[in-house]
């Protein structure tokens, strides 16, 4: 009579698999829609609509390669400080069109990286125990997040904008240091973020 009810191990097991496939939408989700962005921003670029903030960066890199003046390069475009232009010199060997792919993939591995690591912290902050927190959580706090800000996020693939150094930057101290308000590294991490 009672061989038909579901043992505790088989709950367990039936509650994994949902976690699992939950964690896998989610995360299906997530990479969706940034491999849509960055395919946008490239279809963008093979149009001929450059992406405008890059081409600065790449054009001040490749200047300071050949020892010229980074801000004569761009007519006074760049205007940021030469640390970013360091940054962004191993992307000046190749042509502008190549380096701004490579750009718009690293872009979206940082972000996809930096929305991991906020979710990740954002769900350890809201749970309300000590009890072990549901994997998919993380990663439906990064789909929601990616979704509410997907026009930002097209944008800065659009554009090439050098914000996605930050995006790791910020997030990285608080998710290792939480617990230590001063520590150094995190202070660092925010020195080096506010220099980008």
């Amino acid at each position: 009579m009672h061989a038909n009810l579901p043992t505790p191990a088989m709950t367990d097991i039936k509650l994994a698999k949902t976690t699992s496939r939950k964690r896998l939408a989610y995360g299906a989700l997530v990479v969706i829609l940034f491999v849509t962005f960055g395919a946008h921003a490239v279809v963008q670029l093979s149009r001929g609509h450059g992406t405008e903030d890059f081409g600065y960066f790449y054009h001040a890199a490749r200047a300071m390669w050949n020892r010229e003046d980074i801000y004569a390069a761009t007519n006074g475009h760049y205007i940021y400080p030469p640390f970013l232009v360091f940054i962004f010199q191993p992307l000046a060997f190749v042509s502008a069109q190549t380096a701004a792919i490579i750009w718009i993939v690293i872009s979206g591995l940082l972000m996809f990286a930096a929305a991991l690591i906020a979710s990740k912290e954002a769900a350890t902050r809201w749970h309300p125990t000590d009890a072990a927190i549901d994997p998919s959580i993380p990663w439906a706090i990064a789909a929601i997040a990616t979704i509410l800000v997907a026009d930002k996020i097209d944008t800065i693939f659009i554009l090439g904008k050098r914000i996605v150094l930050r995006f790791l930057a910020l997030p990285a101290p608080y998710a290792r240091w939480s617990a230590n308000r001063c520590s150094p590294a995190r202070q660092s991490a925010q020195q080096l973020a506010l220099k980008i």
